[in-house]
C-alpha cells in the first residue's frame, strides 16, 4: 500500500490508506456495514432495521450500482435478479441483498432504491459506502456486484451463481474444486450424422467455437472462420459450444430452443458439437472465464473461438482466436494457422480487448508495460525486452497455475490513461504493473497489483519483476 495517498472512490471520494488497513481488518457485519440498515416496509416506504438481526448468519449480495450508470431504474438484470430474491426468501434461505449506491443525490437514490424490495446502506453513510466499495472491490466500475460468506469473506466478485440458479438449489454458492479438463471436455460429441468421440479427432488441431447458437438472438456470422475450416479440414476441426444458457435453469436470457439449436448447427459447416442443453457447454465458458454475468457485458462468449493446443489438459493456444483470423484476407483465411496468441498483446487493440478480461475478472496473473511516456526507440527496446519472457509463459495457459500470465503493451491511448489514474502509477519512463494471485492462506482469492520503475528496462529486470512483484510497491486501487 502506498503509505498516505488517499485511495479514490469512482465518484465516492477518497478513502485514507489507514482507514481501509482498518476496515478491512472488521469481521463482524455491523462492524462492516453500521449498526442499522435501510430496509423496504410493507408499502415500499424506506425504513430502517438492526443490522445483526437483518444479516446474521445470511450470505449477502451486494449491489453497487447507481441511477446514472444504470440510465433506468430497473432493467433485465436487476428485474431478474428481485425475481430470484422473492423465491430464495419464500423458500426460507438465509440470504440477503444489500444496495450499495454510487447516486449522486439522495433523490437518485431513492428513485433507484425504490424498484428494489431488499436492504440497503443508508445514502448519508458516505464513508462506509466508500470503505464498502473498496473492500469488496467494486472499484473498476459500476454495475459490480459480490458474493459475500456469514463470516464476511467473498465467495464470487460476480453473481452467475445466482443468474443460473433461480430456485436456489445450489445455495450457497460455494466455489467448487475445478475438474480435469479431460472430464470437463468429454469424448462424446453429437455430430451432422450421428455421435463422435474425441479420440477420432487426435491428429487434428481443435477449436472451440462458443456462440449463442439456441436462443432467438442471432449470432455473428464468422466467415473468415468458415472459409479458413473449408481449407483446412484435413488438420483443423472446430467443436461448436453453445454459450446460451442450460434449458429451464433459470436467467434474464430467453429460454433456449431445441429446433433454434438444430437449425443454427445445420447452417454451419462445422461438424461437431455439445448437444443442445448439455452442461459441459456453460461448464467450460465459465472455465475460461469467457463470460461473468451480471458485471460486464457484452461477454466474450458470444462469439469467440479458442484454440487448444492439448485437449487433454486444456492449454491454450489462443483465447480468441479469431482477433487473428479477423487480419487474414477470407480468400486466404487460415494462413497463420492455428493462430496462436501473440506473446504480448497491444492493450487497446484486439487482442488485447478479448483478453480483457484477464485483466478485469480472473485469477490470472497479468503484465502490463506502460510505454506511452517514452520514444519509439525506449519503447521497442522495452518489447524486445519483454518479448521473450513473454514466448516462455506462451505454452502454460491453462487457467489453473501460477505459471499462466498475459503479457500486455499499453501506449499512447485513451484506455491507458483511464488505467493510469486508476492505479496512481507514474507518470514518467517504462512502468510496469502486474496482478497476481495472493499468497496461500489469504483471506480471499483477490490479486493484488504492484509496479516497479526500472532504471534500466532490460530482460533481467523484468524476470526479477516478476520473480517477486511482492517486493515492489504495492498499489491500493
Amino acid at each position: 500500500m502506498m503509505a498516505g495517498r488517499p485511495v479514490f472512490v469512482s465518484n465516492l471520494g477518497d478513502v485514507s490508506p489507514e482507514a481501509l488497513a482498518t476496515f478491512e481488518g472488521l469481521t463482524s457485519f455491523t462492524e462492516i456495514f453500521g449498526d442499522t440498515l435501510c430496509k423496504k416496509g410493507l408499502d415500499g416506504e424506506i425504513l430502517t432495521g438492526n443490522t445483526e438481526e437483518l444479516l446474521g448468519g445470511k450470505v449477502i449480495c451486494l449491489i453497487f450500482d447507481a441511477l446514472w450508470a444504470t440510465g433506468a431504474s430497473t432493467d433485465a438484470n436487476l428485474e431478474y435478479l428481485v425475481k430470484c430474491y422473492r423465491t430464495y426468501k419464500s423458500r426460507g434461505l438465509d440470504f440477503e441483498v444489500i444496495f450499495v449506491s454510487h447516486d449522486k443525490t439522495a433523490e437518485d437514490f431513492a428513485e433507484l432504491y425504490g424498484v428494489m424490495p431488499w436492504l440497503a446502506l443508508p445514502f448519508d453513510a458516505l464513508e462506509r459506502r466508500r470503505l464498502v466499495t473498496l473492500r469488496y472491490k467494486a472499484y473498476s466500475g459500476i454495475p459490480h456486484k459480490a458474493l459475500v460468506n456469514v463470516d464476511s469473506s467473498i465467495i464470487a466478485l460476480d453473481v452467475k451463481a445466482l443468474y443460473e440458479d433461480e430456485e436456489g438449489g445450489n445455495f450457497p454458492w460455494l466455489p467448487k474444486p475445478p475438474k480435469p479438463f479431460s472430464e470437463l471436455l468429454g469424448n462424446k460429441f453429437q455430430s451432422k450424422s450421428g455421435e463422435v468421440a474425441l479420440s477420432d479427432l487426435v491428429d487434428k488441431k481443435i477449436g472451440l467455437y462458443f456462440c449463442r447458437l439456441s436462443t432467438a438472438e442471432r449470432p455473428p456470422q464468422p466467415l473468415k472462420l468458415m472459409a479458413a475450416y473449408e481449407r483446412l479440414q484435413d488438420k483443423f476441426e472446430v467443436i461448436v459450444v453453445d454459450s446460451s444458457r442450460t434449458p429451464g435453469q433459470g436467467s434474464w436470457d430467453p429460454e433456449p430452443d431445441l429446433a433454434v439449436f438444430e437449425n443454427r448447427f445445420a447452417a454451419l459447416p462445422f461438424k461437431f458439437c455439445i448437444p443442445f442443453g448439455d452442461p459441459r457447454s456453460l461448464d467450460l465458458v465459465h472455465r475460461f472465464h469467457l463470460r461473468v454475468i451480471g458485471n460486464t457485458s457484452p461477454p466474450l462468449s458470444d462469439n469467440a473461438l479458442l484454440m487448444l493446443a492439448d485437449h487433454q489438459t486444456g492449454d491454450v493456444l489462443n483465447v480468441n482466436a479469431l482477433t487473428i483470423l479477423e487480419e487474414e484476407d477470407e480468400t486466404d483465411a487460415g494462413v497463420r494457422f492455428p493462430w496462436p496468441a501473440r506473446p504480448i498483446a497491444d492493450f487497446e487493440g484486439a487482442e488485447g480487448k478479448c483478453l480483457g478480461w484477464s485483466w478485469d475478472t480472473s485469477r490470472a496473473m497479468s503484465l502490463i508495460l506502460f510505454t506511452d511516456h517514452v520514444d519509439a526507440e525506449s519503447r521497442e527496446r522495452a518489447k524486445a525486452a519483454l518479448e521473450p519472457i513473454a514466448r516462455e509463459y506462451m505454452p502454460r495457459v491453462n487457467f489453473d497455475g501460477e505459471q499462466h500470465i498475459l503479457f500486455f503493451m499499453a501506449g499512447a491511448d485513451p484506455a491507458t490513461k483511464d488505467i493510469r489514474e486508476l492505479l496512481h502509477i507514474p507518470d514518467d519512463g517504462v512502468v510496469l504493473v502486474m496482478r497476481v494471485q495472493p499468497p496461500p492462506g489469504a483471506d480471499d482469492d483477490i490479486s493484488d497489483f504492484f509496479y516497479s520503475v526500472p532504471e534500466q528496462v532490460t530482460e533481467q529486470a523484468i524476470r526479477d519483476f516478476i520473480t517477486d512483484p511482492r517486493g515492489a510497491t504495492r498499489i491500493q486501487v
